[in-house]
């Protein structure tokens, strides 16, 4: 499997009039309402000329995500989600569980006489249709879980239908999935002899029960995907005994190994046209998503024309506007906050563009938020694009994605093309 690299380029670049420039920047970031053209006139000298131009073009292109790793993972999220435009989408998880309390012998946990024994849950947040329309059912696993999974991992082949230990699921509030499960497998976790050593240590446990596969099912309606919170004193698995005694086993802890399986079925549905079409032909609407699926790039179509001679640039602001798409679930299926970009320096290689770097050391302001009032997502890239026309980037190219994306399920369509618009301000000399 290809795997790509994102990391910052750590190429050194020299810009020309780099401290008007960055003065001018600023003032045109604090100033986003503004015409571009007019902004910080009274920091630039008069025998300058400036130029103020909107005729940069964009196609934009959809592609699948290649898979990413979802080995012990802080965040996970479990869920199906049913979508119009970005098709079927299936999160499932699995993973180890350990008893919070161990004993020398098992002849404590031996007497134990077991009443229910219940998996509780807690959530982060939940993303789609939440209507009851989506159940989980928990299998234990039939094999040891390895030190590595990507998120194209085939679950199945870790259980059984056999090995189904849920009788139902359902939620409390918006904050606990609550799982019942089986008193065939609560007093499988009995030890009958009591020199039993199951519960003497970590190893011995493990050596006994394999663990356990989280996998939700679609019942009705559209679905939903729960970002699940394992850091939680929520989060456990919990045996209720001889009346009115509690055990538990932890599903949480650091030592706990775990992964998930994020699957897409583009079949049938809005974004399938885009994704195989000729990649030279504009997308007129392209897709990001959340977690596993989708990205697209744009790119710029007529940049060449600035690149006709040996000219320097000197880009004092660079605004981009790309409008949203807004389809008949999106008050319930709502657009990330915010997304940020990158560029392909080398094939399979990615950097942050330099304006989101920036950004990030708190040296920049980049924006990429969602305007809700205006419905479109802003950027500032004067530094990105004057490293295009310095010729110090060769690629015209910018891939857009979804900050926290392993995290969170929100999907976005963008318009593209003639959709697009930039506004930018610049000297040439």
């Amino acid at each position: 499997m290809n795997k790509k690299e994102y990391y910052s380029n750590p190429k050194n670049l020299t810009n020309l009039f780099l401290g008007l420039v960055t003065m001018v920047i600023i003032t045109i970031s604090s100033a986003c309402e503004q015409d571009p053209s007019s902004l910080g006139s009274n920091l630039l000298p008069d025998n300058i000329d400036y130029h103020y131009d909107t005729t940069l073009s964009f196609i934009g292109n959809v592609y699948e995500e290649e898979p990413y790793s979802t080995y012990n993972l802080t965040n996970y999220s479990i869920g199906v989600l049913d979508d119009a435009y970005f098709g079927l989408f299936k999160a499932s998880y699995a993973g180890q569980f350990l008893p919070t309390t161990y004993y020398t012998k098992d002849s404590t946990v031996t007497t134990f006489e077991v009443d229910s024994l219940t998996m509780f849950i807690a959530v982060d947040s939940i993303y789609g249709f939440h209507d009851g329309g989506l159940k989980f059912n928990v299998y234990e696993l039939n094999k040891e879980i390895e030190d590595e999974y990507d998120s194209d991992v085939d679950l199945s082949t870790y259980y059984s239908a056999e090995n189904l230990i849920s009788t139902g699921s359902g939620f409390s509030g918006d904050t606990l999935i609550v799982i019942r499960l089986s008193s065939d497998f609560a007093s499988k976790l009995i030890p009958t002899d009591p020199e039993d050593t199951t519960y003497k240590n970590v190893t011995n446990f493990l050596s006994a029960y394999n663990g356990i596969a989280i996998i939700p099912e679609l019942v009705s309606s559209n679905g939903e995907v729960v970002k699940i919170d394992f850091s939680s004193e929520d989060t456990e698995m919990l045996m209720y005994y001889n009346d009115s005694s509690e055990f538990s086993y932890s599903l949480g802890k650091t030592t706990i190994k775990k992964f998930a399986s994020y699957t897409n079925d583009f079949t049938g549905s809005g974004a399938e046209e885009y994704i195989t079409n000729d990649t030279t032909i504009n997308d007129e609407l392209i897709f990001l998503q959340g977690i596993s699926g989708l990205s697209s790039t744009i790119s710029f179509t007529n940049i060449d024309t600035w690149l006709v001679d040996d000219s320097a640039y000197s880009v004092i602001g660079a605004e981009l506007y790309i409008p949203v798409y807004k389809d008949e679930d999106f008050e319930t299926l709502y657009p990330p906050a915010k997304l940020y970009m990158r560029y392909e320096y080398e094939e399979g290689s990615y950097s942050f563009i330099s304006d989101y770097y920036d950004f990030l050391n708190g040296r920049g302001v980049f924006d990429g938020n969602y305007d809700e009032e205006n419905g479109y997502y802003r950027f500032l890239i004067p530094r990105h694009l004057m490293q295009i026309l310095n010729r110090e980037i060769d690629g015209y190219t910018i891939d857009l994605s979804v900050v926290n994306k392993s995290i969170f399920p929100h999907r976005v369509i963008l318009q593209s093309g003639e959709n697009i618009k930039i506004k930018v301000t610049y000297t040439k000399h």
